[in-house]
């Protein structure tokens, strides 16, 4: 039996992606930026804190290590079944 999950999708401001990473309490997201030598990256990762400059940490579980994301590069978050696209 396969069982379909419906994912929403939403589009959302910078702000509110940071908003929702930061209160996301320990849950699994998934978050696509542009790095700083302009690659596309995807990361799966729980939110640990943010840094004095704004920058958010998180926990990579692939890499099994702290990264530090801007939030102006965000191009999309996902969490609790839901796409949002940041504008």
């Amino acid at each position: 039996m396969n069982k379909q999950v419906e994912v929403r999708k939403s589009t959302i401001s910078r702000s509110k992606a940071a908003d929702l990473i930061s209160t996301s309490k320990g849950k699994f997201i998934t978050i696509t930026f542009v790095k700083a030598n302009q690659q596309m990256r995807t990361i799966n990762c729980k939110f640990k804190g943010k840094t004095a400059l704004g920058n958010i940490t998180v926990y990579g579980m692939k890499e099994k290590g702290y990264r530090s994301i801007n939030p102006h590069n965000i191009t999309t978050v996902k969490i609790d079944k839901t796409i949002y696209t940041v504008r």
